[in-house]
């Protein structure tokens, strides 16, 4: 990538269980300007969109980076880090991250709803896309909201800002069904042909509870038996699983390795956490 002298390295693993100690955007860190933006591929909203604000920074001094962060050893869940690692795939394979999404994922799989939310600077119309709504409090701080009459209390409809920079990290969209069948294609071994490969993906990486990607984790009973020394293996279900939040939208994937059960939930309501549906799905189906 050449990006020039950085503070400081990391690995892709450490990048994908968010222990490579690179800033999520906003609140304490530096703030990822111009997000509106629209990159072509990931190598140019990594040169351009992530290395000059200062998520590069030193993790040191903590003046622009993450104070007392420690690559590998310090969790700190980052967006931006997808960004670079799209960027690398790109450098690799000499193929554009929406390329590889379509040649490599959508395409083999048949998942037809599933594509980058802006592969191009505008959204591109759909008659299936759900309208995403925010509270309607909201509006006095969202330069984004679509005006419409008698909107009233509750909830009110606003816009999807454009995502391109973080297209790997926060900028796909999907259908529940492709969802659901995209965590039940990677159970079945049809994204990562390897069982071997398929098990490290699932593996955290300490001290993230992160594997790559997902992140690992089993039910409240397995946590309590975990924490108590319990060497039972009754309730002890695994899950892969991870969310998503953007502007007026929730989502949510867990898969359940061991039972054969995918699930995915999706809100154009991005005030409701899906976890808890999940659970009760769960609790249903496997009882």
């Amino acid at each position: 990538l050449n990006p020039g002298a950085l503070p400081h390295t990391h690995t892709p693993r450490q990048l994908l269980a968010h222990i490579g100690c690179i800033p999520n955007y906003g609140g304490m860190y530096p703030t990822v300007p111009n997000t509106s933006n629209h990159y072509e591929n990931m190598t140019s909203a990594a040169k351009s969109h992530v290395w000059p604000v200062g998520l590069m920074a030193d993790t040191n001094t903590g003046k622009t980076g993450i104070q007392n962060c420690t690559v590998g050893s310090s969790y700190s869940y980052s967006t931006a880090a997808y960004t670079l690692l799209g960027a690398v795939m790109e450098t690799i394979t000499g193929r554009d991250a929406h390329t590889l999404l379509r040649t490599e994922i959508t395409q083999p799989l048949g998942l037809t709803s599933t594509r980058a939310q802006f592969e191009t600077p505008s959204l591109v119309p759909d008659y299936d896309r759900a309208v995403p709504y925010v509270v309607h409090s909201q509006h006095h701080h969202s330069t984004s909201l679509r005006k419409e009459e008698g909107a009233g209390a509750g909830y009110v409809p606003t816009n999807y800002p454009n995502n391109s920079w973080k297209f790997f990290g926060a900028g796909m969209e999907s259908s529940a069904l492709d969802l659901a069948r995209f965590g039940d294609d990677v159970r079945r071994h049809r994204v990562v042909a390897s069982a071997a490969a398929a098990s490290d993906m699932w593996t955290r990486v300490p001290p993230s509870k992160h594997g790559a990607g997902w992140r690992v984790f089993g039910t409240q009973r397995r946590r309590a038996e975990e924490e108590e020394g319990s060497s039972g293996t009754r309730g002890r279900r695994w899950i892969a699983s991870h969310g998503g939040s953007w502007a007026g939208a929730r989502s949510y994937l867990a898969v359940y390795p061991d039972d054969g059960l995918s699930i995915a939930i999706m809100s154009n309501i991005n005030q409701w956490n899906p976890r808890s549906l999940n659970s009760e799905i769960a609790e249903i189906v496997l009882g």
